[in-house]
Order: C-alpha cells, then sequence, then structure tokens
C-alpha cells in the first residue's frame, strides 16, 4: 500500500496549452495503438498520423471553448497521459458533464495518473456547475471497464446509453458509464 502511495506522488496534473499539442498527439497515437490493438483493426492503428493529430490537437487547444483538457506529467516533465472533459455532448443522456477521453501510456499505467486525471477533472467539471458526468468506453474494453468502476462509474442500464459509432473502416460498440456526484474524491 505504500508503494501505491508514493506512486500517487509522481508527476503532476496540470491544463494543457498550445505548446502540447505535438506531445498530445504522440500520446494519443501511442495510447490508443497500445490500448485498442485487437479491438480495431491494424489498418486503422498503422494509419494513425501523429503530425495530423498534433493540427487537430492545436486546432482544438487554440479554440478556447468549454473542453478542458488536462496533461499527466511524469517526473521528468514529459507528457504520459491526458484527460479531456466538458458540458454533456447532445446524445440524450440526463446528466450534466461528460469525461470525453483518458488516456494514458502503458509504460506510466498503475502509477496513479488516470486516477488524478480523473479526479481532476472531475473538479474541473464540478467547478463550472457539471455535479454530474457520463462517459463512454468501447464495450470490449475491459481493463478500462473495470478501471471506471473502481472510481464509482455505474454502467448505465438503458438503451439509450449504447451506441454504435461508425468510423470508416470501423465501428465502435460503446457503453456508458455515469457518476451522480462530482467531484470525485475517492475511490467508489
Amino acid at each position: 500500500m505504500v508503494k501505491d502511495r508514493v506512486a500517487l506522488q509522481e508527476g503532476r496534473i496540470r491544463p494543457a496549452a498550445v505548446a502540447d499539442a505535438g506531445a498530445l498527439a504522440a500520446v494519443h497515437v501511442a495510447a490508443w495503438r497500445e490500448t485498442y490493438r485487437g479491438l480495431l483493426p491494424d489498418a486503422v492503428l498503422n494509419n494513425l498520423s501523429p503530425e495530423r493529430r498534433a493540427i487537430e490537437w492545436a486546432d482544438r487547444l487554440g479554440r478556447g471553448d468549454t473542453e478542458m483538457v488536462l496533461v499527466a506529467e511524469d517526473e521528468a516533465g514529459a507528457i504520459v497521459g491526458f484527460g479531456a472533459c466538458g458540458p454533456q455532448r447532445p446524445h440524450g443522456l440526463p446528466y450534466g458533464g461528460e469525461f470525453y477521453a483518458l488516456h494514458i501510456l502503458r509504460q506510466a499505467q498503475r502509477r496513479g495518473f488516470g486516477r488524478r486525471l480523473m479526479r481532476a477533472m472531475s473538479a474541473r467539471l464540478a467547478e463550472v456547475g457539471h455535479g454530474t458526468a457520463t462517459l463512454w468506453v468501447i464495450r470490449e474494453n475491459l481493463a478500462a471497464r473495470q478501471f471506471y468502476a473502481t472510481l464509482g462509474g455505474r454502467r448505465i442500464a438503458d438503451a439509450a446509453a449504447e451506441r454504435v459509432e461508425s468510423r470508416t473502416g470501423y465501428r465502435l460498440n460503446q457503453v456508458a458509464y455515469a457518476w451522480n456526484k462530482l467531484p470525485l474524491t475517492s475511490d467508489r
């Protein structure tokens, strides 16, 4: 247990800046390849481009809209993960906020970054008036689903909380998890 507490003190969580676009893109692509191999077609994962993703990230971060993006830095200051959240996107679920993304490089997993990002995002959502939130996760991504459950997320047992998102070359079967009280303060 002491080891877990020490690991949680490594690195830091901070808001992303436009200057982080390249590092965010590299983490985004690498995390997708590590996490979704076997869940998405190899051709899709192999075609991901850090350069294209960097342009997308620079645009997203430069807009200054309601999306909040946080990065996790390791003790050396390298970005090893990120999370994004904001108001519930229009898909009919009756919750105020939404966790849009959470990605941690495999080398940095099990060191507390995911938990710290989720807690920090939940605090940001609560600060802007969102007392509840959801997220969408690939149905077959059992490790992520277990992680969200340990943070108190519950799978919504409703037909509106399942969706199939069609993308070029593949489909994502997703289920929704919800938190009825933000911010998250501890496991469960």
